[in-house]
């Protein structure tokens, strides 16, 4: 991160860079009309930086803006519970974001649906040492490549888990950049379509693990760099 970035602030300005991140998210929904005053809208960044909870409160309460999204928030406040895995998603920060969206529903909606998070793949020895403490998957795998031959994963444990009980509802992909990356001086643009490299491999094995899952929703990173670089 440059000493350029909004981010890298004096903590009275951090409020101010995190509405503008707001404002330019939504300037081309008809004109910026989901970005009513915001009862949150100071909410997302404190002193101490920019508050997860916050954000969550920021943008649902945004999005409550408009009855549409408002009446599909509540329809989905219904649901008991909905089934969560990722893919290399480092720190799963990802599932932090998540229960705190869920918990502004049920403070907004008097309930939501109930996190239920089946299962992370990490192969970073010190990223899963932190998911297996404090985000704790039902359960933990940490070689993506054995994952996705199935049908019978082995987790960190060494048990054995038919993939039938690993299926969910949304699962988050976070595979490799580093083949497409713009610092890479050797990015190589074929990677996806010939499977080489850090991100062809990984790119093959996450598309495996989507196609025998069929999850109703996946969630990808890196998609702007495989769109511009790979196709």
């Amino acid at each position: 991160m440059t000493t350029s970035s909004p981010w890298r602030t004096t903590p009275r300005s951090v409020g101010q860079a995190c509405r503008q991140a707001h404002a330019q998210a939504y300037k081309d929904d008809e004109g910026g009309s989901l970005l009513k005053e915001s009862t949150y809208a100071s909410v997302a960044a404190t002193e101490h930086g920019v508050s997860l909870r916050g954000i969550a409160e920021f943008y649902l309460d945004a999005l409550c803006q408009k009855e549409n999204l408002k009446e599909n928030l509540q329809r989905s406040s219904e649901v008991e519970a909905f089934r969560v895995g990722t893919l290399c998603s480092g720190s799963d920060v990802v599932i932090v974001a998540l229960q705190h969206l869920l918990s502004s529903m049920k403070h907004r909606f008097g309930k939501a649906p109930h996190l239920d998070h089946v299962f992370s793949v990490e192969n970073n020895p010190t990223k899963l040492k932190w998911i297996q403490c404090h985000q704790q998957p039902t359960f933990l795998f940490n070689e993506l490549s054995n994952f996705a031959k199935g049908p019978t994963p082995v987790t960190i444990n060494g048990d054995s888990v038919p993939t039938e009980s690993l299926n969910v509802d949304l699962l988050i992909c976070g595979f490799s950049c580093k083949t497409l990356s713009g610092e890479n001086t050797a990015k190589s643009g074929t990677c996806i379509s010939t499977g080489t490299g850090s991100t062809g491999e990984t790119w093959t094995w996450t598309s495996d693990v989507i196609k025998t899952m069929k999850p109703k929703v996946v969630l990808m990173e890196n998609v702007i760099g495989l769109v511009q670089r790979s196709w």
